[in-house]
């Protein structure tokens, strides 16, 4: 959900600089590991929706720490992409984000079961706190709410280091009502934004010229996969009621996002010649995000022939996989190729869709 940036010069006192063929293979490696969040939270969803035993066994629950590697990823992105204005970078987050979620939301609208005014408010304004915490119609946009809260938050951070001191005694105080059961501080005050500030790190460490060595980033990658697997409680962790309600996402954001941060840190420092269907599916990953959910909706209510229902979990990811390029070879890619256009006057910088 953010903009790549390849071929970055980097000096450093304490290292020497990188080629530039380098320094494009590290940050397609981000473009790598957001096209594998986006194929967790898929395998997660239609694992949920395949009605075979052996599914339902094992449902794949780590896939939902896709979402905390978005949160992630998005922070490390964000801090590293030029930036020529506050008003900008906001209005180029929005273009890059909202367009394809409303018509993703339409197109799911019409199948979606139990919609209250709370569900169509979320969906129309990103903003969940009515009331109580509401996903939106289209389930995976509950993501997308946190993550406009994060750009709206960047905005004001370029425009001056003084609103990142409101910010922060803002994000504080919301945190500290949390107990009082205050919606609007459930969202605002929410743990899970640590780990877009986890990202931010990351990304100001990497512009300030700081490496690893691609063993060393081998072995952080290895050690947050260990955290992960090893962790008994990932199904209640990862709840997006509770998440949303900030009734466990504190606890979300240490063991569920401090894993996946130290996998962006990670992948973010490996030198390896990625294959092009990784990046491309890394390319298409905000569309696979958004049309996966948009096409189960309706196939919720279909029932499998069957014959068919022992390869319920292939047929869907196939018909996902199918939805998802679709969307994004004839929405998505307009969208960027019309802000890469826009982009090029004044960076001299190539950039990559995230």
């Amino acid at each position: 959900m953010g903009w790549v940036v390849l071929h970055i010069p980097t000096v450093s006192s304490r290292m020497a600089v990188t080629s530039p063929a380098a320094e494009g293979r590290r940050i397609l490696s981000l473009q790598v590991l957001r096209g594998i969040a986006a194929s967790m939270v898929v395998i997660l969803h239609v694992s949920h929706l395949a009605q075979s035993a052996r599914v339902s066994d094992w449902r794949f629950h780590l896939g939902a720490a896709g979402v905390d590697l978005f949160f992630a990823l998005s922070g490390v992105i964000i801090t590293i992409i030029p930036k020529r204005s506050p008003g900008d970078f906001l209005r180029r987050r929005l273009i890059r984000v909202v367009p394809l979620y409303f018509l993703m939301t339409m197109l799911a609208w019409p199948f979606a079961k139990g919609v209250t005014a709370a569900n169509a408010f979320t969906s129309l304004t990103l903003w969940p706190a009515w009331g109580a915490m509401t996903q939106p119609i289209l389930g995976v946009g509950w993501t997308l709410s946190f993550e406009l809260l994060f750009y709206v938050a960047a905005c004001a951070s370029i425009a001056s280091r003084r609103n990142a001191l409101v910010l922060a005694g803002t994000y504080l105080s919301a945190m500290a009502l949390i107990p009082s059961g205050l919606v609007a501080a459930q969202f605002l005050g929410n743990p899970i934004i640590l780990e877009f500030l986890a990202g931010v790190a990351i990304g100001a460490l990497w512009k300030r010229g700081h490496r690893v060595s691609p063993p060393i980033a081998a072995i952080v990658v290895v050690a947050a996969l260990a955290l992960w697997l090893l962790n008994p409680a990932v199904e209640t962790l990862t709840s997006v009621v509770g998440t949303m309600n900030a009734q466990n996402s504190l606890w979300r954001a240490v063991e569920i996002g401090v894993p996946a941060a130290m996998l962006v840190f990670g992948f973010l420092h490996l030198d390896f010649a990625w294959p092009s269907s990784a990046i491309a599916v890394g390319d298409a990953s905000y569309s696979i995000y958004l049309a996966h959910a948009a096409i189960l909706t309706p196939l919720s209510s279909l029932v499998l022939p069957p014959i068919l229902q022992p390869f319920s979990l292939a047929i869907y990811l196939l018909l996902s996989a199918i939805a998802s390029f679709a969307v994004y070879n004839l929405f998505e890619k307009p969208i960027l190729a019309l802000l890469r256009q826009r982009g090029k006057a004044g960076t001299g910088i190539a950039l990559a869709p995230a």
